[in-house]
Order: C-alpha cells, then sequence, then structure tokens
C-alpha cells in the first residue's frame, strides 16, 4: 500500500489501525526492557510472541504464566534467571529489531521503523489523524480535509452501463466529495480505466 510505503500512520473508518497491535505492545515492551525499566505480566507474554530465544516453548504458554502474580513486574536480569529468556547481558542494550525476529516480516519491521522515525512511540498510542478507507465505508461522516484516490480500475466498464448505473455511480462520488468541511483533493491516476472524473462528473456536481 502506498499509505505505508511513505510511511503514514492511519486506520480505517472502523478505528482499526495500519499495524498490528500486538507486536506494537512488544516493541514497547521490549524497549522498557532495553531502558533498564520494568514490564507487567501480560506485556512479558505479548513480547514472547516475537521472541525466538527461550529455553523452552512453555514459556509462551498461558499455563506457565497463570503461576505468575498479576502484581509481578520483571527486569531483563528476572526474565534471564526465572522466565525462560535465553539472551547473554549484551543483548540487553539492542534496538527491538534485533530481538523481535519470531511472527515478524521485513516489511512490518520496515514499516514500524518509518512510523518511528515520522510520529515517535508517543504519538503512535493516540489516535491516527488520518482515515483511509472506501466512500462506502465513510457515508454520513465527515473530514476537515478529503483526499479522494481515483485509482478505480472497477469502473472500466463504465461506458457499457446503463443511465441509471451510471448515475448511481456519479452519486457515489457526490457523496465523497461532500464529506469535506474545508477542503477537497482530488487524485488522479493514468490508469487506462480510471473513474471519468473529469467533464460529464464535474458538471453533475455544479448541478447539486
Amino acid at each position: 500500500m502506498l499509505a505505508k510505503d511513505a510511511g503514514l500512520y492511519f486506520s480505517d473508518n472502523e478505528d482499526i489501525k495500519c499495524f498490528d497491535q500486538h507486536q506494537w505492545e512488544a516493541i514497547k515492551a521490549w524497549t522498557h526492557l532495553s531502558n533498564k525499566k520494568t514490564i507487567n505480566k501480560k506485556q512479558v507474554e505479548k513480547m514472547y510472541k516475537y521472541i525466538r530465544e527461550l529455553k523452552d516453548p512453555k514459556f509462551r504458554m498461558r499455563s506457565f504464566w497463570n503461576t505468575e502474580s498479576e502484581l509481578e513486574e520483571y527486569d531483563f536480569k528476572k526474565l534471564t534467571q526465572y522466565c525462560g529468556l535465553d539472551l547473554s547481558p549484551t543483548f540487553q542494550k539492542k534496538q527491538w529489531w534485533h530481538i523481535l525476529k519470531r511472527n515478524f516480516t521485513s516489511q512490518q519491521v520496515l514499516y514500524f521503523l518509518r512510523l518511528l522515525k515520522r510520529y515517535g512511540q508517543k504519538e503512535l498510542d493516540n489516535p491516527p489523524q488520518i482515515i483511509i478507507d472506501t466512500i462506502h465505508s465513510v457515508k454520513g461522516g465527515e473530514a476537515d480535509h478529503v483526499v479522494l484516490y481515483s485509482k478505480a480500475n472497477y469502473p472500466s466498464n463504465f461506458k457499457t452501463k446503463s443511465r441509471e448505473e451510471k448515475t448511481n455511480e456519479k452519486k457515489v462520488w457526490y457523496t465523497a466529495t461532500t464529506r469535506a468541511r474545508k477542503t477537497i483533493h482530488l487524485l488522479d491516476t493514468n490508469y487506462k480505466y480510471n473513474y471519468p472524473i473529469g467533464g460529464d462528473y464535474l458538471i453533475y456536481v455544479q448541478e447539486r
């Protein structure tokens, strides 16, 4: 997705963020440990799902952590001595991408690095300021600034549609253009089947 390639932080219209929340919690947990801070039991459980270096797979299992107190706090030393973390002390200062190698793709790592460089950790815990979704999903919603991306290869047979179908298609785009409170930006591609957003469509908008 182009938004991820650009390192943008966004969600869809149902507030689902653009990254895996469990991975993000694991990143924050390791960052705490590498800064010589403690983390709680739930944080350790999430982090262990992404660490390969455990003395035994049982340390990832709920049955092991059920015996631990909810109030317990863990530092790097305690995890290595009593909770199966199989890393030498020299690893504590390493960045998270050197440690969290299980269930992480290279694309996911790169995307998180872009996000952290652009926004910082605190901002990624806040709701995104960008929503990316289909026109239909945002019907009824509004935003100060709206960008319509006309990749739209789906109406490749637009010219063969009936008058009613064409009208309905235009109504969808009209709905999208009226979501903006302040500014609207129309982005076009040179895709040979892109939606005919110029010409008759602009006349249609002006007549409404």
